[in-house]
């Protein structure tokens, strides 16, 4: 069947403006966009965070799945859609002495994954799905590659902000399992419970299941092109991303990958900072960095003199909750530290 160039188009923008009413991409650096100046996990030692071509056809515009076969997050809540948060909840209740000693670790993981969590919340993954399938849908139908090089502006540059926060999520993840190996390595080298190592092991496994077994598997295609389509957008190269598109983003809903990160980042937030009631008398504070940590009252430190050094650095906030934070060098008053939290 011959498709016009006309046709094809006008279904296209059709499909998108029915299902994607405001579907132009955010401008650079927006939350979410490949723009966006997100690495900020934090520099080793800093100790506080800062602010192959592969051609071979996709199975589909489904990629495997149809419509109704696929899961949203409402159907994912089983064994995968909180592995993440399930790994690094344990991690708030570890040694202090643990988690005092691994907080560089701790603080670069917490900031990957929230920068993991601002892609895949920064767009409607729902709508995003509906998008990129409707396309599918389309091109499934064309037989003409020169119907494919009439694709409207508006629609290559959504699907080359698709593929930029796609890939932007998988080196997310990549850099939050290094980070998890790191801390296995870490803690193996070192006087740790065993308990402690068992939980750096069972993070970076489930990092690594996450990484290569779901999202980085089906994203090779999508992280290996230099651009988003060929300069000639030739027919199946441009069916194959698309279908990857579709198979990606049905692996994230099916993850409830959002809901799950932003879980596994609070509580990676709670263990690194959250101090509140621990005994550390067993630390040497002038080894760490304690920049934003929060106590209180209970909160045990080595000696008299530092229990007065690290209150007179720091802030109560809220005024009168006998919760603290310390301060780092430069100053900060209420209104900072009411943004780190």
């Amino acid at each position: 069947m011959t498709v016009t160039a006309e046709s094809f188009v006008g279904r296209v923008i059709a499909v998108f403006s029915r299902r994607s009413p405001g579907f132009r991409p955010p401008s650079p650096g927006s939350p979410g966009s490949p723009g966006e100046a997100h690495r900020t996990a934090a520099r080793p030692g800093s100790g506080v965070a800062a602010t192959a071509d592969i051609t071979a056809p996709g199975k589909g515009p489904g990629g495997g799945q149809d419509e109704a076969g696929s899961q949203g997050p409402q159907g994912s809540q089983g064994s995968q859609g909180s592995r993440l948060a399930r790994a690094t909840s344990p991690w708030k209740s570890t040694s202090s002495h643990t988690r005092l000693w691994q907080r560089r670790v701790l603080l670069e993981l917490f900031a990957y994954v929230t920068a993991a969590h601002r892609h895949t919340a920064g767009f409607h993954l729902r709508q995003e799905l509906d998008f990129v399938r409707g396309l599918a849908g389309e091109l499934a139908l064309v037989h003409d590659a020169a119907v494919v090089r009439t694709l409207d502006t508006a629609v290559v540059q959504r699907l080359e902000f698709l593929r930029g926060t796609v890939r932007d999520l998988v080196q997310d993840l990549g850099q939050a399992r290094e980070l998890a190996h790191e801390l296995v390595r870490n803690l193996r080298s070192a006087p740790s419970p065993s308990n402690d190592r068992n939980l750096a092991h069972v993070l970076a496994r489930t990092l690594d299941e996450i990484v290569e077994d779901t999202l980085a598997r089906d994203v090779v295609l999508v992280r290996s092109r230099a651009s988003v389509l060929p300069a000639d957008r030739d027919l199946i190269l441009v069916r194959n991303l698309v279908f990857d598109l579709v198979r990606v983003l049905d692996l994230v809903l099916d993850l409830a990958l959002v809901s799950d990160l932003a879980e596994a980042r609070d509580n990676l937030g709670d263990a690194a900072n959250n101090f509140m009631g621990a005994d550390v008398t067993e630390v040497d504070p002038a080894a760490m960095n304690l920049a934003w940590i929060r106590w209180n009252r209970e909160t045990r430190w080595p000696t008299r003199e530092w229990a007065d050094r690290i209150r007179s650095a720091s802030v109560e906030f809220p005024p009168g909750s006998g919760i603290f934070t310390v301060l780092p060098e430069q100053e900060y008053g209420p209104a900072e530290v009411a943004l780190v939290h």
